[in-house]
C-alpha cells in the first residue's frame, strides 16, 4: 500500500513540473545549440522537438529561428507563423519573442540589402560594372528575404525599387514603387516622390529618343506622355512636368500631322495648367499664345501675348508674336509693328545720342516733334530693312509706351505695363 502510495505522490509532483514548464530535452539542447551559434544543430534538435510535440509553440520558434539564421527564409517565416498560431491567448511572452523575431530577420536581411546596393555603387562609381551588377543582384536577394518576414514594411519595396531600376528592369521596378506607395503612413510621402521621380526619368529618357535619321521617335513621344502622365497623378501641380508634358504633346503636333491639332489642344492645355499655378511663367505663356495663334484662337492668344509685354516688353519675340496674332486678327498693320519692334529689340543698334538724330531728320520731322512731346527716351535702337529704309526706334519702359520711325516719320507705337527702371540698356534677353 505505501509503495502504491509513494508512486501516486511521485506522479502527482512530475505533473506539477510538467505544468511548470518543463521543456522537451530536444526543445532544451536545441536553445542551447542556438544560444551558441550552432545552428545546424538547433535546427536539428528543434525538429526533433517538434516532431515529438507538434503543438509547443516555443519549439516551432526555435525551429524557425534556427532556420532564419540558416538563410532558410521561406521554411523560417512558416514555423515563426506557427508559434505565433500556437501561442495566442495562452502564451504571450512566446507571441512576443516571435513576432520580435520577424521584426529582428526582417531588420537584419534589410541592412544587408542597403549593404549590398552602397557596395553596388561604389563599383559603378569605380566603373567596376561587373562587380556593381553582382551586388545589385545581391542586395535585391536579400530584399527580398526580408520582404518575406515583414510584408508590410513600406522601406523594402522602395528600395528593392531604386535596385530595379539600376538593374535595368523599370517594369519591376515601377510595380514595387507603386506597392511600397501603398503600404506608407498617412503623410509620408518618399515611396511616392521616388515613384514620382521614376516616372519624371523614363519621361524624360523616353522624349529623348531618336529615329536612325536624326529625328525624334514618335512611338518614344508617346511613352513620354504615358510616364509624364502617370508622374502627373501623383503630383498634378508640379509645373516642370506639366511643362514637359506640353512641350512633348506639340511634339508629337509636328511628328503625327494626322493628329496635330488634337495634340496642338493638348499642349495648350497643359501649358494653360502650367499658368494656372505660375502665372508669371513666361515660356509657358509664350508657348501657350504661338499655339492658339495656330489654332487659330487668336482672341485668346492675343490677351496671352499681351500679358507676356506687360511682363517683359525687352523680349523682342514677344512683340513679335503679338504682331501675328493682331494679324490674324485682321489687323496687318499691327502685324507689321510688331515685327518692328522685334527686330530692333533682337538685332538692332543701340544708339547712344538722341540729338545727333534730331539734327539728322531736322526740325520738321516726327521725330522732333516727339521729342519736344515726350523728352528723350530711355533706349534708342535703330536698323536698316530689306528695302535700304532705316527704322529707329524709342523705347520709354517706365511709361510703357514705344514708336517706331521709319526714315524720320512716325509709323508704329505699341504700349505695354510700366517697366521698373534697371541698370543698362535692355534688350533682348534671348
Amino acid at each position: 500500500m505505501k509503495r502504491a502510495l509513494s508512486c501516486l505522490f511521485i506522479g502527482v509532483a512530475l505533473l506539477a513540473i510538467g505544468s511548470g514548464g518543463c521543456k522537451n530535452p530536444s526543445l532544451s539542447g536545441a536553445i542551447l545549440h542556438f544560444d551558441q551559434g550552432r545552428y545546424d544543430r538547433a535546427r536539428e534538435a528543434a525538429m526533433e522537438a517538434v516532431s515529438q510535440e507538434p503543438n509547443n509553440a516555443e519549439a516551432h520558434l526555435v525551429l524557425g529561428r534556427a532556420f532564419a539564421e540558416l538563410d532558410s527564409t521561406t521554411r523560417a517565416r512558416r514555423h515563426i507563423d506557427r508559434a505565433i498560431d500556437l501561442s495566442a491567448e495562452r502564451q504571450p511572452d512566446i507571441q512576443e519573442q516571435a513576432h520580435n523575431a520577424l521584426e529582428h530577420y526582417w531588420s537584419l536581411r534589410h541592412n544587408e540589402g542597403l549593404s549590398y546596393a552602397q557596395a553596388a555603387q561604389e563599383s559603378a562609381n569605380r566603373d567596376s560594372l561587373d562587380a556593381a551588377m553582382q551586388n545589385y543582384r545581391a542586395a535585391l536577394d536579400r530584399f527580398k528575404r526580408a520582404r518575406v518576414y515583414e510584408p508590410d514594411k513600406e522601406a523594402t519595396p522602395r528600395n528593392m525599387g531604386a535596385v530595379y531600376f539600376s538593374l535595368g528592369e523599370p517594369d519591376s521596378g515601377l510595380a514595387v514603387l507603386k506597392e511600397a506607395q501603398t503600404l506608407a503612413e498617412p503623410g509620408d510621402s518618399t515611396a511616392a516622390q521616388q515613384l514620382f521621380n521614376q516616372y519624371r526619368r523614363l519621361g524624360n529618357d523616353a522624349a529623348s529618343q531618336q529615329l536612325e535619321d536624326g529625328t525624334i521617335d514618335p512611338e518614344g513621344l508617346r511613352d513620354a506622355i504615358r510616364f509624364y502622365s502617370a508622374a502627373e497623378e501623383l503630383q498634378p501641380r508640379d509645373t516642370d512636368l506639366l511643362f514637359s508634358l506640353g512641350v512633348v504633346h506639340f511634339q508629337l503636333a509636328n511628328a503625327d500631322e494626322e493628329h496635330a491639332t488634337e495634340h496642338m489642344q493638348d499642349a495648350v492645355e497643359y501649358f494653360d495648367k502650367t499658368l494656372q499655378i505660375n502665372p508669371r511663367d513666361e515660356e509657358a505663356l509664350y508657348n501657350a499664345a504661338s499655339l492658339r495663334l495656330e489654332l487659330e484662337q487668336c482672341e485668346k492668344g492675343l490677351e496671352q501675348s499681351q500679358r507676356l509685354l506687360d511682363m517683359n516688353p525687352r523680349q523682342g519675340r514677344y512683340h513679335g508674336l503679338q504682331g501675328r496674332i493682331l494679324d490674324c486678327l485682321g489687323d496687318k498693320d499691327k502685324r507689321v509693328a510688331g515685327l518692328v519692334f522685334s527686330q530692333a529689340l533682337r538685332s538692332g543698334e543701340v544708339l547712344e545720342d538722341v540729338q545727333e538724330l534730331r539734327q539728322e531728320y531736322g526740325v520738321q520731322s516726327d521725330i522732333e516733334r516727339k521729342y519736344r512731346e515726350e523728352g528723350a527716351p530711355e533706349e534708342i535702337r535703330s536698323f536698316t530693312d530689306a528695302t535700304g529704309g532705316r527704322y529707329v526706334t524709342w523705347f520709354y519702359w517706365t511709361r510703357g509706351r514705344a514708336y517706331a520711325f521709319h526714315n524720320g516719320e512716325e509709323m508704329y507705337q505699341t504700349e505695354f505695363q510700366p517697366q521698373q527702371p534697371e541698370e543698362g540698356s535692355g534688350g533682348d534677353l534671348e
